[in-house]
């Protein structure tokens, strides 16, 4: 004991305020909260991968439920009920025949362009939609019977009636538009049941119309002087044409030789 007493005095202590704490040992840094935000993402997402395969499993298992199978069945058998019923009208077969879709798709699809765009008038396009749609129809029209010539007569003149009086509201619609949409509720559905009625080639509504109505309007105006030109369909011979042609023709249906 007196030996290492002796070697205390020798070697005395330094004072604590000149003894170093003890060195940390190297560790890999702290990490940042964006680093920490990232791994929970990625925790969170290995996660939500692992739910959506337990679901899609078992959806695969549920959709060969006998229960479901059964269902299907049911299903397709109406859809096809359905299609035979729309293939019934002939606008929804000329627009299949046009579009090559599905007359369920093209019926659904229609009635969804019709609640969004015209009886809600989402985007305040239901005025531009509508003519668009009236004119496709007699248009449409217009265009088969210029290529067949020999097209029934009721529909020409149905698709003529129905051009006049979609000019006659297009002319209203120009002066008063505001006014009607303003005082007639859902004013752009009624429009188009009515051109629908007009258009309709069974019910022939704008002939109708045109015979009710229009015909009685303008029967008290001087009648049209007939042309002295052939028909499309009237075959001439040359010696025919040259005498139609000739100005002693004109002037005798009524046609001077200074209007030539």
């Amino acid at each position: 004991m007196a030996q290492v007493a002796d070697l205390a005095d020798d070697h005395p202590l330094p004072p604590a305020s000149d003894i170093a704490p003890p060195k940390k040992s190297a560790s890999s840094p702290k990490p940042t909260a964006a680093a920490a935000a990232l791994a929970r993402a990625r925790e969170q997402y290995a996660k939500a991968g692992v739910a959506l395969t337990r679901a899609r499993d078992r959806a695969d298992d549920l959709s060969r439920h006998p229960h479901a199978l059964r269902a299907r069945e049911i299903a397709e058998t109406q859809l096809n009920a359905l299609r035979k019923v729309l293939l019934k009208s002939d606008t929804v077969k000329d627009t299949v025949e046009l579009t090559k879709l599905d007359p369920a798709v093209i019926v659904f699809g229609t009635l969804t362009f019709f609640l969004v765009f015209i009886w809600y008038d989402l985007f305040n396009i239901a005025f531009p939609v509508t003519t668009a749609v009236i004119f496709a129809r007699p248009a449409y029209h217009a265009i088969l019977a210029l290529d067949d010539r020999h097209a029934p007569p009721e529909d020409v003149d149905n698709t003529l009636a129905a051009f006049v009086l979609l000019g006659l509201v297009q002319t209203v619609e120009a002066f008063f538009g505001r006014a009607l949409v303003a005082v007639i509720p859902h004013y752009f559905v009624l429009k188009l049941a009515l051109f629908y009625y007009l258009n309709h080639p069974r019910l022939q509504g704008a002939a109708k119309v045109h015979d009710k109505l229009l015909k009685n309007l303008v029967a008290t105006s001087p009648p049209f002087t007939p042309s002295p030109l052939p028909r499309p369909d009237q075959d001439l011979s040359p010696q025919k044409q040259q005498k139609l042609y000739t100005p002693k023709s004109f002037s005798k249906n009524g046609y001077s030789t200074s209007q030539l």
